[in-house]
């Protein structure tokens, strides 16, 4: 945390808070989704993040997507994570076997210095938190 306008915990615990939270049924149709660990080359960072915003508001939420949250870590900058969920297994599958997708992923690559780390499961639980 680099002291910006980002609210303490201790300010953010002492506020009222209301959340819902979905716990998994554990049905063939749970959410499932990936999170990839990138290393990003310096320079292309603008080009990770315009790659990312396309693929979601053009094709994301017609493959299934549901969510997406890119996140730079605070002690590796070129480091992101990209944590992507869902409707299901069986849409997660397809746009991973999509030649389109295939595609987009050869374009971010170029920007990154390995290959990503892909961890894929089932979405158990999701909370959406809002200050009362």
């Amino acid at each position: 945390h680099d002291g910006g306008d980002h609210p303490s915990r201790a300010a953010l615990q002492s506020e009222r808070v209301s959340c819902v939270t979905i716990p998994s049924t554990r049905k063939d149709d749970d959410m499932f989704g990936t999170i990839a660990r990138m290393k990003v080359l310096p320079g292309h960072e603008q080009e990770v993040q315009r790659l990312s915003n396309e693929w979601t508001t053009t094709l994301g939420a017609a493959r299934g997507q549901t969510a997406e949250f890119v996140y730079r870590l605070d002690n590796s900058p070129n480091e992101y994570m990209l944590v992507v969920a869902f409707t299901d297994r069986d849409a997660y599958v397809r746009n991973a076997n999509d030649p389109q997708t295939d595609r987009w992923y050869r374009q971010l690559r170029e920007h990154l210095e390995t290959d990503p780390e892909w961890n894929d499961g089932d979405i158990i639980q999701w909370q959406i938190v809002q200050p009362d």
